[in-house]
């Protein structure tokens, strides 16, 4: 019984490990994607729409960078 307890509780962290490291690897993207846009805006002068539309962010996720800008 205490077995299948350890066994039980060893998968669970696991699986928030796995889930602990891709939202790790989403927010890692979401800054470089912020990243990208700064450095488009910055160093060419475009707008923040146009610099989206260069790095190829759907329409559905600016306005969540936008307020990070």
């Amino acid at each position: 019984m205490e077995e299948l307890y350890n066994e039980g509780v060893a998968e669970g962290r696991e699986e928030g490990r796995e889930e602990g490291r891709e939202e790790g690897r989403e927010e890692g993207a979401e800054a470089e994607r912020l990243r990208g846009i700064k450095s488009l805006i910055q160093s060419l002068g475009i707008t923040a729409d146009a610099a989206m539309n260069a790095l190829g962010i759907d329409q559905e996720q600016r306005p969540k960078y936008l307020a990070l800008l």
